[in-house]
């Protein structure tokens, strides 16, 4: 599988914001199939001497549900360590013999920039794998399928990680991507 989305939760919009989440997920567009997942919710206890915060944001974490507030206060990691775990799971679980390695994202491109740029910052190694990536967006392939009548499906309940939306985001790409191709898969090419 070479493809991945990734999804950082930050407290704030620049780059250099302190991260909250990183999660990453695997998975094949033309199949559906959801592969290897990773999570690591950073503590801000240990980001406290350095916290970078947009204004606004810890009031909005404060007002948020129980379980978002105490997936905060149970994070355990340092931000350091949750960006070499991430790197380190995207190179493990990556098939780089294949080629590039599309990171589809939401949005703009901030999630790989931002764990491009927190890599250099704590001192990781991130250009084995920086030069593979090609970054697809999801609101670009959500625009795209609105043209046949496509409406994403609510996001479950029953979501793993309250910070983060990495595989129900990996499930859009993947329900767009085999509604956009069904129509040619199954078509023959008689000469």
């Amino acid at each position: 599988m070479n493809n991945f989305m990734l999804d950082i939760r930050a407290l704030g919009k620049s780059l250099d914001s302190t991260i909250l989440a990183i999660e990453c997920v695997f998975f094949d567009p033309s199949t559906g199939e959801i592969g290897p997942q990773g999570y690591w919710p950073v503590s801000i206890n240990q980001s406290s001497d350095n916290l970078k915060f947009d204004e606004g944001v810890i009031p909005n974490l404060l007002r948020a549900d129980s379980d978002t507030r105490a997936e905060i206060i149970n994070a355990t990691l340092a931000e350091k360590v949750a960006v070499f775990k991430a790197i380190g799971f995207i190179c493990t679980n990556s098939q780089r013999a294949l080629g590039e390695l599309n990171c589809w994202v939401s949005g703009d491109s901030s999630s790989i920039a931002r764990l491009g740029l927190k890599a250099i910052h704590h001192s990781i190694n991130f250009d084995e794998i920086f030069s593979l990536v090609e970054i697809c967006h999801l609101s670009t392939l959500i625009l795209i399928a609105g043209a046949t009548g496509y409406a994403p499906h609510p996001r479950r309940d029953s979501a793993p990680f309250t910070l983060t939306d990495a595989v129900y985001r990996a499930e859009q790409v993947c329900d767009i991507w085999q509604r956009l191709t069904s129509n040619h898969a199954d078509q023959s090419f008689d000469a």
